[in-house]
């Protein structure tokens, strides 16, 4: 056997792989930051706490830490503590309102049938403070009535114009965020189409801005007109929303009124 023979093969040179090309990474945008419940939450929390550290740095009156009588401590306390749930509450509404605009229906419905879902756990019930549409609707109403308390107490050093602006913005954030709340509720519920009747707009057609009509008109008159529920769980959350609507209209917009009206006089 000759030397060439016993030479080994030439390994063929292997084939240069085509490099991969890699996939530019997307900027999340503000809007798709605000898809996710857990950040609108933690942005109106923190709004809200600033604001509320603010004022009690800035309006000396305001701050329940100066004070030594206790009944005041509690009551500016109290005080802080509407304040605070109020920005929180109204700031929640409009990042809602703000991050449904422009999505496509399915994208609404699986943010509005999100809490459903949340609300079988145990941890996010205690931790995150939610208890479905009722619930929070009625956190709301203390929260006004709270409010109105105040006014008519009128803990010493705090301007009556302070506990009007309080007890005013405490109601209007009842209205809005209730509207907001049973929209989303609305929408989750109608899932597929098929749980109301709206003339007009077929069920797979609807939107958010659709519910949101809903809801204001059942808030406004107390009842249903055009949106008409189909189905045994659609008219409950109907009769839920008629009910709650009807406490806010008679009893707290009345008290606000009657309490605003004896502050001014």
């Amino acid at each position: 056997m000759n030397a060439e023979q016993r030479r080994p093969a030439e390994q063929p040179e292997a084939a240069e792989q085509p490099e991969t090309p890699r996939l530019e990474r997307r900027r999340r945008t503000w809007h798709h930051r605000l898809l996710s419940e857990n950040v609108r939450s933690l942005i109106a929390l923190v709004i809200a706490g600033l604001i509320g550290a603010v004022l009690q740095l800035a309006v000396p009156d305001l701050n329940y830490m100066t004070t030594e009588d206790p009944r005041e401590r509690i009551i500016l306390l109290t005080l802080l503590l509407v304040l605070v749930g109020s920005i929180y509450f109204m700031v929640t509404a409009l990042l809602v309102l703000l991050v449904m605009r422009g999505l496509p229906r399915a994208r609404q419905v699986a943010l509005a049938r999100l809490p459903r879902a949340r609300l079988s756990l145990r941890w996010y019930r205690w931790v995150g403070g939610s208890s479905g549409p009722v619930g929070n609707v009625v956190s709301l109403v203390v929260n006004a009535v709270a409010a109105s308390l105040l006014l008519i107490i009128r803990p010493g050093g705090v301007s009556v114009t302070y506990l009007l602006l309080l007890t005013a913005g405490a109601i209007i954030t009842v209205w809005i965020s209730t509207v907001v709340t049973y929209a989303m509720e609305y929408m989750a519920q109608d899932a597929r189409g098929d749980a109301f009747s709206l003339p007009g707009t077929p069920g797979p057609e609807r939107t958010f801005s659709d519910y949101l009509y809903a809801a204001v008109v059942v808030q406004a008159s107390s009842g249903t007109v055009e949106f008409v529920p189909l189905t045994t769980p659609a008219r409950r959350i109907v009769r839920n929303h008629v009910i709650l609507a009807h406490v806010i209209s008679t009893v707290l917009i009345s008290l606000g009124v009657s309490v605003v009206i004896s502050a001014v006089s």
